[in-house]
């Protein structure tokens, strides 16, 4: 299993396609955490320098709420690259348990996505340093909470996607999934099932999208939710994905 561990993390951080959307990703953050406020200086040339907690970027390190499609994006090319190069029937073929790829990839996923989530942090920090005035107030500690809570919101998003790449071996509909669970474009969906069953279940209060962008230790929003939502996807779809890929002949 560790060496397993260590190839598959070799991979990742050799891959053209990681590396190059993890610098765009960067570079597009930064972009955008200057731009915005240097616009909104062109409209209001007289409005004092903005003082950014340093908090607030913890628990918002991302300055365009879009960008994690990228990460999911980079994670399924990552989780389906040996079905598609067909590496995987070498790999499986030298284990005793097949299943240990399931565990392999969801562990690097876990460090794919907390790089990501570094450089959003990374960037958004120096466009806050660039066109305001960081204050580290007391909330920090909340901030860092909410920024590890997020995290774990992105492994439910691994473990799903893992599931249809892994398991099922789709991904056409892993990538669609990832947009869709990136793009925030669920929303939609979960505002006409929510009318259509008038507010019964707030689904906005469940859907790991959602929560990836509304939790908050700082305001105390949805922490509970997040946590046990997260613990839940990965509970249900890593176990699904070890069974449906020691259950079938790998190809």
């Amino acid at each position: 299993m560790g060496n397993l561990i260590k190839m598959d993390w070799y991979k990742l951080r050799t891959s053209l396609f990681f590396n190059v959307m993890l610098i765009v990703t960067f570079v597009i953050n930064l972009a955008c955490a200057i731009a915005f406020p240097v616009i909104t200086r062109m409209f209001m040339p007289n409005s004092a320098v903005q003082e950014i907690q340093f908090s607030s970027i913890l628990a918002k390190p991302m300055a365009l709420d879009i960008l994690p499609i990228l990460m999911l994006i980079s994670l399924v090319s990552f989780s389906y690259s040996d079905n598609a190069n067909g590496f995987i029937k070498n790999i499986a073929g030298q284990l005793p348990n097949k299943g240990y790829i399931v565990i392999s990839k969801f562990v690097v996923s876990a460090i794919h996505n907390l790089i990501f989530m570094v450089a959003l942090f990374i960037s958004t920090t120096i466009g806050a340093f660039v066109t305001g005035k960081v204050v580290f107030d007391n909330d920090i500690p909340a901030g860092i909470a909410t920024f590890f809570i997020k995290w774990l919101i992105t492994l439910a998003f691994s473990a799903i996607l893992l599931f249809i790449t892994t398991g099922l071996r789709n991904k056409i509909f892993a990538s669609i999934l990832g947009v869709l669970l990136g793009s925030g474009f669920l929303s939609l969906v979960y505002l006409g099932l929510n009318t259509l069953f008038q507010y019964k279940i707030d689904i906005n209060a469940y859907a790991p999208d959602m929560l990836f962008t509304q939790v908050n230790a700082i305001t105390n929003v949805f922490i509970l939710n997040a946590i046990l939502v997260s613990v839940i996807c990965i509970a249900v779809f890593i176990p699904l994905s070890y069974k449906i890929i020691n259950m079938r002949d790998v190809k």
